[in-house]
């Protein structure tokens, strides 16, 4: 107890010194804490993205080989009517699964009827993409990319020959109007040569929400459909968003004339997800349906390269950054430490030739240490806390490397995290001025006697 009196009154006394050792172990804390919620935004951005905005699902269930094949062999790589009643049959009775979801993913050509581009259609089914949208976590942070521009999604119109459009097909399209009417459909156009060729023939293709979309059935045969625009939307990435097209999943199985689905998304109520557990869940569904079928969890590299690119580059970022903030705390808190063992050596020595033991020594500086860590990661947790805040109503956009639009710099701590980074902090600056003065306090009472403190 004495020694703690001691540890405490020398904490007092070195009010100055004490100070700068604070302010870096502040600094220090308040930055990892804005760094952990730069990371945690983005984590929780691109994870609902992947699973629900994306409707990769918690797991993809594909026909063997189906991910990279059923876009092109759909007869024999997508999935039968039948088989999708006994998967969705086999999952239906099992209570941590919220929602199965269907999805066909197919290929072809979009014209405004002056020009072609080439185009990827993903046909799902609108209730459940209404739903997906509308979750709690959904709407907290993916607010970017869930708006639909001009226009309602697919369950508001009664006509289901409609499209949505990503941002970046619709601007080489010239495209920039939907349907005005949710129970009625655009006017048809007739004489697309002088539709084409007349003066206002831009102005005329982009008030227009008309498009004709084509494809090669599985049969081989060459099919078209007449389609108005329901909405604009943007992927979030720069490389879909100039090719993406979506629609009902009745829409597209019409188009390429199938009742095949590509792959069946599995919603579970728990988002984490790994490929130990997707393995498990295969060979569940091998076992109970006799389809051979591939699982995929939803941060798998193939289902989610967008999520694994970005959050890995960030990991990585991340980690540097906490490596030299982490060394920076360490250097302040040893160097200061130091400084002040050497000028306080006299009284060092007195201890010692009083009976004081080095650890009984090292054990003050400890306390003294013990509420430096403290004071300083808290006081570091306040100043990130009012940095955030100010950062986040700054409403600072930037446009990060191959997303589709701008984003937000929004930072959000998560609660786990900051607390975790501020013990490791507490532990980085007790243990580091622990160690500097127990070797510095081993030193002989004579030699510390007689130092001179310079």
């Amino acid at each position: 107890m004495m020694v703690a009196k001691i540890g405490v009154r020398s904490f007092l006394r070195q009010r100055r010194r004490n100070s700068f050792t604070l302010i870096a172990v502040m600094i220090g804390s308040a930055g990892l804490i804005t760094l952990g919620g730069f990371v945690n935004r983005w984590e929780n951005t691109l994870t609902n993205s992947s699973i629900y905005v994306n409707q990769a699902g918690t797991y993809s269930v594909y026909k063997r080989d189906g991910l990279l094949l059923a876009k092109t062999r759909p007869k024999t790589h997508a999935f039968s009517l039948e088989e999708q009643n006994k998967l969705t049959s086999f999952f239906a009775g099992d209570p941590q699964v919220e929602y199965v979801g269907r999805l066909l993913t197919m290929q072809g050509l979009v014209s405004n009827g002056c020009s072609s581009y080439p185009f990827e259609i993903k046909g799902y089914e609108p209730e459940l993409f209404t739903k997906l949208r509308n979750r709690p976590e959904v709407l907290k942070w993916c607010f970017e990319i869930l708006g639909l521009g001009e226009g309602l999604p697919f369950s508001h119109y009664q006509n289901k020959a409609v499209v949505g459009v990503a941002k970046g097909l619709a601007k080489s399209l010239n495209k920039n109007k939907v349907i005005k009417n949710a129970d009625a459909a655009a006017p048809l156009v007739t004489d697309f040569n002088a539709y084409c060729h007349a003066p206002d023939s831009k102005q005329k293709i982009a008030t227009d929400a008309n498009l004709q979309i084509m494809g090669v059935t599985l049969g081989g045969q060459f099919n078209a459909s007449d389609v108005d625009i329901a909405h604009y939307y943007t992927t979030g990435t720069t490389v879909s968003d100039y090719s993406e097209l979506t629609a009902p999943l009745s829409l597209v199985q019409n188009l390429y004339d199938t009742d095949r689905v590509s792959s069946l998304s599995i919603y579970m109520k728990s988002p984490q997800a790994s490929e130990e557990t997707a393995r498990g869940l295969k060979d569940k569904i091998v076992k109970a349906t006799g389809i051979d079928v591939d699982v995929y969890p939803w941060n798998n590299e193939l289902i989610s390269p967008v999520y694994r690119g970005i959050m890995d580059f960030i990991w990585m970022m991340g980690l540097f950054f906490s490596l030299l903030i982490g060394s920076a705390v360490i250097l302040s808190v040893v160097n200061l430490t130091t400084i002040s063992v050497l000028d306080r050596s006299r009284e060092i020595g007195t201890l010692k030739a009083l009976g004081f033991r080095t650890g009984s020594i090292a054990y003050i500086f400890l306390v003294e240490s013990l509420l430096i860590g403290t004071v300083g990661s808290f006081a570091g947790l306040g100043l990130s806390l009012l940095t955030n805040a100010f950062i986040n109503e700054m409403n600072i956009q930037y446009f990060p490397t191959g997303f589709s639009g701008s984003a937000q710099f929004w930072i959000t701590p998560d609660p786990l995290i900051s607390f975790s980074i501020l013990l490791f902090v507490f532990l980085l600056v007790t243990l580091s001025s622990l160690i500097a003065s127990y070797v510095l306090s081993k030193r002989s009472c004579l030699e510390l006697l007689t130092h001179n403190g310079g």
